[in-house]
């Protein structure tokens, strides 16, 4: 049986639609991601991870890892705070 890169590792390539993530990610880039399935390993904070919808397969939603568990996050004032500390976030474009 023959494996392409691709499969053995578990790839797939996604182009980005809008700006939700800009300026780390912008509208049109692709982004060539490995997939985890359902079993997610813990991630560090500001890792990148796309979300998809349980009700098809699109839309994915590319989102970053702010708060880990059991901390509490929050945004005042178009700040974060986990758990209570400022995390200076500088894509939050104040």
């Amino acid at each position: 049986m023959t494996l392409t890169f691709a499969r053995l590792f578990q790839l797939r390539v996604y182009v980005i639609q809008g700006n939700s993530m800009s300026p780390t990610i912008k509208d049109g880039q692709h982004l060539v991601v490995r997939s985890v399935g359902t079993s997610v390993p813990r991630l560090p904070r500001r890792s990148l991870v796309i979300v998809q919808d349980r009700r098809g397969p699109e839309p994915s939603y590319v989102k970053r890892v702010v708060g880990l568990p059991g901390e509490t996050v929050s945004i005042q004032d178009g700040l974060l705070f986990v758990d209570g500390a400022h995390l200076d976030e500088p894509y939050l474009g104040r």
